[in-house]
This record gives structure tokens, C-alpha cells and sequence, in this order.
């Protein structure tokens, strides 16, 4: 956060430097959007920080609570509905990029979001908390994991476009390893 503040507050000097009117701001939409200072951005940054802690922890909790009124077990509303309210923005966000031709940032996000969550989400978490399974995670989800994971590499291949039968064909493998994984 700290650094994409910074990056933004020297980017905005660099084009006052470069002769753009100082009131004007993005592009957004086809309109321009004003100026914000640094202290009302820093502000706003630190307010949706807050709110995005306090919203996980009521949708962890809301989410346990239903898990525990239907009887799923706590790995099975981490690879589904933890799992789905996590990717949601992302999807959209992605969505909205290939929708508007940015076929590579979405690509980059889906990418960018898998290697942060592994490493850094999953690594910073059991540095501060070691993590303990209470149960053994189970071989199809290791094995589901690396056949999704593989199956991505593959439809990037050659001509690096990913058509609709291959979507079709992801979307279809994550549900074969949700129903999968609640079998057994």
C-alpha cells in the first residue's frame, strides 16, 4: 500500500513536470477524475484496509456458521465458499480486463493472485501461526491441484489464447474436483 502511494505521488509529479495541467487527473471512463492529495488517499487506503480485515472476519465467521448448520466440514468451505468469495473480485476484475481487451492483465492476475496466495499468503501466515491440518489433506486435492495447475499450462501453449471450449474445459475440471474432493 505504502508503495503503490508512493509510486502514484511520483508518477503524478512526473506528468505536472511534463507540462499536464496540474487539475486534471485519470482517465476514467472518458472522463477525468480529480486530483486526490496524498493525505486524503493515504486516508482512504488505511479506511478500506480496516474495512477489508473486518469484512474477512465477519465472512469467515458467517461462513463457519453456515458450514456448521449443513454439516460441511471446514476443508470443504475452504475449497468451496471461502474459496469462491475469495476469487470473486478477482473474477470480475478479470472479466471487466478481457472484456475491454486486456487479455494480459487477466492472465496476470489469475497468475499473479495463485503464486501470492501459495507463497506469500500461505508462507507469511504459517510464519506467524504455524498451520496444523486437523485432518490429513487428502491425495485427490494434491493431485486435483497439479492436473488444474498443468491443465492451465496447456491451454497457454502455442498460440497463447485460451478459447471457449478450453474455458469450458477448466471450469469443468474445477467442478470434477470439488465433487471429487466432497466424496471422499
Amino acid at each position: 500500500t505504502i508503495l503503490t502511494l508512493t509510486v502514484s505521488a511520483r508518477l503524478e509529479q512526473d506528468e505536472e513536470e511534463e507540462g499536464s495541467p496540474a487539475d486534471s487527473g485519470a482517465q476514467v471512463g472518458g472522463k477525468a477524475r480529480p486530483r486526490t492529495s496524498f493525505g486524503i488517499a493515504a486516508v482512504i487506503t488505511i479506511c478500506g484496509l480496516v474495512l477489508l480485515v473486518a469484512g474477512s472476519d465477519m465472512f469467515v465467521r458467517g461462513g463457519r456458521g453456515i458450514a456448521a448448520e449443513v454439516g460441511m466440514s471446514e476443508r470443504m468451505l475452504g475449497l468451496t465458499v471461502i474459496s469462491l468469495g475469495c476469487a470473486l473480485p478477482e473474477l470480475i476484475g478479470s472479466l471487466v480486463a478481457a472484456s475491454r481487451g486486456h487479455s494480459a492483465l487477466a492472465i496476470g492476475s489469475v497468475i499473479g493472485s495463485n503464486l501470492l496466495n501459495v507463497f506469500l499468503v500461505l508462507g507469511i501466515t504459517a510464519y506467524l501461526e504455524p498451520i496444523e491440518l486437523s485432518q490429513p489433506m487428502h491425495a485427490v486435492e494434491l493431485i486435483g491441484l497439479v492436473a488444474i495447475t498443468l491443465l492451465g499450462i496447456l491451454t497457454l501453449r502455442g498460440a497463447r489464447k485460451i478459447t471457449r471450449g478450453e474455458g469450458a474445459l477448466l471450469v469443468a475440471a474445477y467442478i470434477a474436483f470439488v465433487v471429487t474432493s466432497s466424496l471422499l
